[in-house]
């Protein structure tokens, strides 16, 4: 199963002065993956608004693709993202010169974080490429769902993945999932389930193609099976 849309195609909703939500992905559009509910929103922020989030028996990975936003003590720009666990609530407080733009992805999940488990934050510390958290960070942090989150710019051959996501930031280009093509450009988003093969091809003439992809899959059994069991290919 795939799905794709973009931003500019969806309607917008103002769901606090200041802020507009989009649903890109909702859960009828997945398919094969973990167990749970994935949705995929797409925020655009501005005037000095607030956008607040709460995770109620879910956990969010949030984006900052443009613009500067105050969170917590500290201003955050484009490139980069948040994740939050369980029980959390977020706050982005729009501070800039433009509107600020931000791709939350929430996974509901079979019970609640752990305790410790704390909201995470990195940013892109290259120009163009980089994996902005790895999945032994996401175990570490105590993530049940988020496996990996990569900012990716050249071809992809056709190869199989966990369930996963594509959000353009830049470029155009053609993602294939399976029997399905789908031309991409900033703001699309794409979605592709658990094992089906893909491909991303960069048609674009000036600007070459950058995108974010996120995995998705049972991180917190996946890694207690492994403690005790290596050979198990999980």
């Amino acid at each position: 199963m795939s799905y794709s849309v973009n931003v500019s195609d969806v309607e917008g909703e103002e769901i606090f002065p200041g802020v507009i939500k989009r649903t890109l992905l909702k859960p009828k559009n997945n398919g094969k993956g973990p167990s749970g509910e994935l949705q995929v929103d797409h925020f655009t922020i501005f005037d000095g608004a607030r956008l607040t989030l709460e995770n109620s028996g879910l956990e969010r990975q949030d984006f900052i693709v443009s613009g500067a936003l105050f969170f917590g003590r500290r201003y955050i720009f484009g490139n980069t993202t948040v994740f939050s666990p369980s029980g959390k609530t977020v706050s982005y407080i729009h501070d800039g010169e433009v509107e600020a733009r931000l791709v939350s992805t929430t996974y509901t999940i079979p019970h609640e974080s752990h305790k410790w488990c704390k909201t995470r934050l990195s940013t892109l510390r290259e120009d163009y490429e980089e994996q902005l958290m790895t999945e032994e960070f996401h175990a570490l942090t105590g993530a049940h769902r988020f496996h990996a989150i990569d900012i990716q710019t050249w071809d992809r051959e056709p190869h199989r993945n966990p369930e996963e996501t594509a959000y353009f930031l830049r470029g155009e280009g053609v993602m294939t999932v399976n029997e399905d093509s789908y031309e991409v450009r900033p703001g699309s988003l794409v979605y592709s389930e658990e094992g089906a093969l893909h491909s991303i091809n960069n048609t674009g003439k000036q600007n070459r193609l950058q995108y974010y992809v996120m995995e998705y899959t049972e991180q917190d059994r996946m890694w207690s099976i492994r403690s005790y069991n290596p050979n198990i290919d999980y």
